[in-house]
């Protein structure tokens, strides 16, 4: 059996899951091969290059379709001009000119079966020339990391449920005015381009969270004959785990008795994400009977106009892995304020590093947020709440203490990189006889 797992990305939280699962497939002794865009550098990737290949980038064939495909772009970002920036990205299903698989791997030995794991493709691949391509005898599984391979093109719904239904009449292209709410609109074309696209596919579609499982399964995207699956992202509990405490803490400058809450996010200032609700709650701690610092690490600028709030420190991106264990070590508790996510990395690699979380009850976070056990959740939005909580957690340190062991053996018995490995190596076999049945 030969994985052929495709990702558009190297770095984030998207390609940070395909790899991860990538190495420790190999680890169990399956040919997975990663491919990723040519225009991308693995300089900084953990995978062996014997195992990884760029997509080569393909051409129309004609210079019509290559004017084409020219003007699709430029189309797309007039249509994008003046979109919030607010919001996630929006993309087409036109990644890029062409993107036929069949001149890619080369040849296989006639006895091997071939799975094709699609992670994030956007920016990528072109559905219309990608999925026809593809062999009636490899099945196709595809594990979500954000929400576009349903909808018609946002990455992030923002509560929107129109992909439900065809997508059309778009929040996030309307740039705050009603008047451009068409039926007919980009996301609608794209809804029904990536429709079309999928048909005949014989594809098995994978959520790491039960919140997007169940916005997967509520899109009219997918065939009807689609299955569906859970599968939680694993992590490698060798490379996250507790460090001492009072260690990480002298290593950092920090006073022991200080009360240390801990948030970080790719790029801070995503709206998603929440840092200025974050803000607003931390107003719970005031007057507390002990120093309070908070360490914020990502990139983007933190919220200018704190009034009368603890002070924070920025870290910046965080890549060194023995640094970002002793950040998540060093602190009390982390925050993961997120208002629409699916299983943050942050929050799996925060548990596993024994620091217990105060989050929002949001998208795919109580999936590992459990109140009580590793955490405590507040109401979606609820910043009073969200800062009463770190209150509790500052003013009851044995708490936070027993929440971070319980914390850390949830991650042992629930996320571990080789029970996802097993699983998805489960999921191919299964696939790969059905589709042997079919033949």
């Amino acid at each position: 059996m030969r994985v052929n797992t495709l990702t558009g990305l190297l770095d984030g939280g998207a390609a940070v899951g395909a790899i991860r699962l990538h190495l420790a497939l190999r680890g169990r002794g399956v040919d997975s091969r990663l491919f990723y865009p040519s225009r991308l550098s693995r300089h900084d990737s953990p995978v062996e290059a014997s195992s990884v290949a760029p997509f080569v980038r393909q051409f129309p064939g004609d210079l019509a379709k290559s004017v084409s495909f020219r003007m699709h772009r430029v189309g797309v970002k007039r249509a994008l001009k003046g979109r919030s920036k607010r919001y996630e990205i929006f993309t087409s299903p036109r990644g890029s000119a062409a993107s036929r698989w069949k001149q890619q791997a080369g040849p296989l030995p006639e006895t091997t079966q071939e799975v094709m794991h699609l992670h994030w493709i956007s920016k990528f691949l072109d559905w219309a020339t990608f999925f026809p391509s593809l062999s009636s005898q490899a099945p196709v599984i595809w594990t979500l990391h954000d929400m576009n391979p349903f909808t018609g093109g946002c990455h992030f719904s923002h509560g929107c449920t129109r992909f439900r239904s065809g997508c059309g009449r778009c929040p996030q292209l309307a740039a705050g005015d009603a008047v451009n709410r068409v039926e007919n609109d980009l996301s609608h074309q794209f809804f029904v381009a990536k429709q079309g696209a999928l048909q005949g596919i014989d594809l098995d579609v994978v959520a790491p969270s039960r919140w997007m499982l169940n916005q997967a399964e509520a899109s009219a995207m997918f065939p009807a004959a689609t299955r569906f699956h859970h599968i939680p992202y694993g992590i490698p509990l060798d490379d996250y785990h507790p460090v001492g405490r009072g260690d990480c803490r002298a290593a950092l400058d920090i006073d022991d008795d200080t009360f240390v809450f801990l948030f970080g996010a790719a790029e801070l200032g995503k709206e998603r994400k929440g840092m200025k609700e974050l803000i607003a709650a931390l107003s719970g701690l005031n007057g507390l009977n002990r120093s309070v610092l908070g360490l914020f690490f990502g990139s983007g600028e933190l919220i200018a106009d704190q009034g009368e709030l603890p002070p924070v420190r920025s870290v910046g991106y965080v890549q060194d892995l023995t640094l970002q264990r002793m950040i998540y070590s060093a602190a009390d508790v982390f925050v993961l304020p997120s208002l629409e996510d699916n299983l943050p990395f942050t929050g799996l690699e925060s548990i596993a590093c024994g620091t217990p979380i105060v989050a929002f009850n949001n998208g795919g976070i109580p999936d590992y947020v459990l109140p009580g056990r590793t955490g405590l959740l507040a109401e979606s939005g609820c910043i009073d709440e969200l800062g009463s909580h770190l209150r509790t957690m500052a003013e009851q340190p044995t708490l936070a203490l027993r929440l971070g062991r319980q914390a850390r053996e949830f991650a042992v018995a629930h996320h571990d990189i080789d029970h996802e490995a097993s699983k998805y190596e489960s999921l191919y076999a299964a696939t790969l006889q059905r589709s042997s049945r079919v033949a």
